[in-house]
């Protein structure tokens, strides 16, 4: 009689356990794109769906209405981040120029800038005449010519666009290696001034991407700040350790979409396939992390809007 008792507790308890747990809600996302192409525009559903399943946990359903990708999903949150939607996610770990590899092109680049002023005048994209950046290259950097750091130029966010004009100009762009590429990364925050430094990043053959990328895990820094911590696939830790055994006591350029978000230092050789990508904030992270093991989106997503189902 006891051990029915106990039974039958135990079977009531469970149910009011259940009864009381949240239910995950039924969400419907509608998405639309900036590609009429049938492949293209099936391919982004296949990766947005990737992303959903992995940020809810569950299978999501793929329904196109006329020109509209519409999602029905259950998910524990009420919404979904439309970061998850409109990021391209395309993840690299890049190669990058030590100021000291640069140090002959540095040392001509103001004379070269300010003779380009009496004779080229500096156009945004539409054509408005616009003024010259003022050229705060690192001072110890061009005296020294040994710093092996990848940032050339310190600049608020007001002149990243007319330095971006200037350096593609073919007098400033044939004074550098062709596989170079300059990329703009957040390089401190001075009170409510964000200070941006250009990096020159090279264009390696095989860079690490997502197609390598096992798993992405959000994680949170004793500092707060939140990172992401990647796992490659077992077949390219190789190429991983190769890659930070050549580049010791260099930078490596953690790129998405364009963007360097760290620039982390080599200490040593990596052999276990694993890395990190700070820089990040506590709720882009969560994000990320359901964006990056996967392949980018091959076109734009141009709106994003959600309900809960009834």
């Amino acid at each position: 009689m006891k051990f029915r008792f106990i039974r039958k507790m135990f079977i009531l308890w469970v149910i009011a356990l259940t009864a009381c747990s949240p239910k995950p809600k039924e969400l419907v996302v509608s998405v639309t794109f900036d590609s009429n192409d049938p492949q293209i525009r099936e391919k982004a559903a296949t990766v947005l769906s990737q992303r959903v399943r992995s940020y809810c946990g569950h299978e999501p359903k793929i329904v196109w209405q006329s020109d509209t990708l519409q999602i029905n999903v259950s998910c524990d949150s009420a919404s979904i981040d439309p970061e998850l939607f409109h990021r391209r996610g395309q993840f690299q770990i890049q190669e990058t120029y030590g100021c000291d590899e640069l140090a002959d092109q540095l040392s001509v680049l103001p004379n070269r800038v300010e003779l380009l002023k009496q004779t080229f005048p500096l156009e945004d994209a539409s054509g408005r005449r616009i003024d010259y950046p003022e050229i705060d290259l690192k001072k110890e950097f061009i005296i020294q010519a040994r710093s092996n750091d990848p940032g050339i130029i310190l600049c608020s966010k007001y002149d990243t666009l007319r330095i971006g004009i200037l350096f593609r100009h073919i007098q400033i762009a044939e004074m550098f290696p062709e596989d170079l590429r300059f990329k703009w990364h957040v390089f401190e925050s001075r009170g409510a001034v964000l200070v941006y430094e250009y990096v020159a990043v090279k264009q390696i053959p095989q860079p690490v991407d997502n197609s390598m990328i096992q798993s992405a895990t959000p994680e949170v820094a004793y500092t707060g700040h939140g990172y992401l911590s990647i796992k490659l696939k077992l077949e390219y830790h190789a190429l991983w350790a190769k890659m930070t055994r050549d580049n010791i006591n260099k930078s490596l350029a953690m790129i998405l979409d364009g963007t360097i978000y760290s620039c982390p230092v080599v200490n040593s050789e990596i052999t276990g396939g694993s890395s990190s990508v700070s820089g990040i904030s506590l709720t882009e992270v969560q994000v990320l992390a359901h964006i990056i093991p996967y392949e980018p989106l091959p076109c734009k997503v141009t709106s994003v809007s959600h309900e809960t189902s009834k």
